[in-house]
């Protein structure tokens, strides 16, 4: 609760500030304590943190060719809102026990640590790379493309907007789609079936295409609404084939009204694809609301006491 009474006051303090891109705050806290910092010198609020610290981005333009070495939590107001203008490098090591949310960049987002436990939720990124081990990673509601290697260890995706998955170099059955959206699959390894993109597991998902028109059997899928080119076998995965369900740019055409018309249902009776599940695809972040306050004053010391109840909205 206290946490929680801090991120409004956060939040408020935040609202009072201009949310022109110019005069973008900064708040980062740290054990109680809270620092501001002007939206030009987010790398500075970066390296004055550490671990277990919080960043929040207020909306607005930031900087980007950033490097985030702690392991904080930042969380920007979502929405498209929190813009970072440039790429973002995780070089967090070891265990990651906090995440990052509400945040659009708008170049590449690259893990170049060993790590376990990197978790984004409602973010918009060009593209992610794993360029090191990464382990039990989870990313959930986001918007962007993936290059997927033998680097991964574990990755859970969920109720994603995907415009294209590249597989690299052979891999483990380590990555699972989950209730995404996904416009295209791309195997840029040279042996077809071994590739990272080939050898994971597609749920609940609808999938483009595969733009080398190749599937290999050690690609699952169950439950999904493919393009023809997939040549899935409905028997074998329980999935359907329907052409034409993505634009040139790889945007999933099909409307949510049909997916139910028609039955496209998943494994748990939702329908198919990043509006289905127990977590819709949305980039707006969940933001406490203050139900009731009050406050009192104490005539002899002058200390202000200000009480307030809080729930999510």
């Amino acid at each position: 609760m206290k946490k929680m009474i801090l991120f409004v006051v956060c939040l408020m303090i935040m609202g009072m500030q201009s949310v022109k891109a110019q005069n973008a705050k900064i708040i980062l806290h740290h054990q109680g304590t809270v620092s501001f910092f002007t939206a030009n010198n987010i790398q500075a609020a970066l390296d004055a943190s550490v671990d277990g610290d919080t960043i929040y981005l207020n909306e607005g333009e930031f900087p980007g060719d950033l490097t985030v070495s702690k392991d904080i939590s930042i969380i920007g107001c979502g929405d498209w809102k929190s813009i970072i203008n440039g790429n973002l490098t995780l070089a967090i090591k070891g265990n990651i026990t906090h995440s990052i949310e509400g945040i659009y960049i708008t170049g590449n987002l690259t893990v170049t640590e060993e790590s376990k436990g990197l978790t984004l939720r409602k973010c918009v990124f060009y593209r992610i790379y794993f360029d090191k081990f990464t382990n039990d990673a989870v990313i959930e509601r986001c918007w962007g493309s993936f290059l997927l290697s033998s680097n991964v260890g574990g990755l859970y995706v969920s109720n994603s907007r995907i415009a294209q998955i590249e597989g690299d170099a052979p891999a483990a059955e380590n990555a699972v789609f989950n209730n995404c959206n996904i416009g295209n699959l791309f195997n840029r390894w040279y042996t077809y079936g071994n590739s990272s993109v080939e050898r994971a597991t597609y749920r609940n998902c609808i999938i483009g295409s595969w733009s080398d028109n190749h599937h290999d059997v050690t690609t699952v899928y169950i439950n999904c609404l493919c393009g023809q080119n997939l040549y899935v076998n409905s028997e074998d995965h329980n999935c359907w084939t329907l052409a034409n369900i993505v634009d040139d740019n790889y945007n999933v055409t099909i409307s949510v009204e049909e997916l139910a018309e028609k039955d496209y249902l998943g494994t748990d009776g939702t329908i198919v694809g990043m509006y289905g599940g127990e977590t819709p695809f949305s980039l707006q972040t969940t933001v406490p609301k203050i139900t009731d306050y009050s406050s009192t004053v104490d005539p002899k010391t002058k200390k202000v006491t200000v009480n307030l109840k809080v729930a999510n909205q």
